[in-house]
């Protein structure tokens, strides 16, 4: 597998990413170790940058995640 290969796949699965979508953080993105569970994507915002992060509701508080701190569970039916 080529370093190319690598990269255009994991923009692939990073742009996959929509509102409803049910998602987990990795576990190097959880704070306190506290267990975040399943959340769901409620909003998404683009910096100038080109950056993207995504409104969640977890189990326990609303926070706003980067693209690649987290990953899909299910994807929403939208």
């Amino acid at each position: 597998m080529t370093g190319a290969y690598f990269c255009d796949r994991i923009v692939g699965e990073l742009n996959k990413l929509k509102i409803g979508d049910l998602v987990e953080p990795y576990d190097k993105f959880m704070v306190d170790n506290t267990y975040y569970g399943v959340g769901v994507i409620l909003d998404r915002y683009e910096t100038e940058d080109g950056i993207i992060y995504f409104e969640v509701q977890w189990a326990h508080a609303r926070q706003w995640f980067g693209q690649d701190e987290m990953r899909v569970v299910s994807e929403s039916g939208r």
